[in-house]
């Protein structure tokens, strides 16, 4: 490949995301998903926690 030229990737068509609909029996059970929805605290699982370390690796790597 020539200096300066870009390989150009294929596109594909996108479709909108539609909106999705919760309903809810109590106000209670509301207010405990929107808690959850807006939590700032990281999911904790040994699979999230791999791929956690497995980004600050690549990262780390790439400076």
């Amino acid at each position: 490949m020539k200096k300066g030229r870009r390989l150009k990737m294929p596109t594909a068509a996108t479709k909108p995301i539609r909106p999705t609909k919760a309903s809810f029996n109590s106000s209670e059970e509301k207010q405990k998903f929107i808690d959850y929805a807006t939590q700032t605290k990281k999911t904790e699982s040994v699979g999230m926690d791999k791929v956690r370390e497995m980004v600050r690796n690549h990262r780390e790597k790439r400076k």
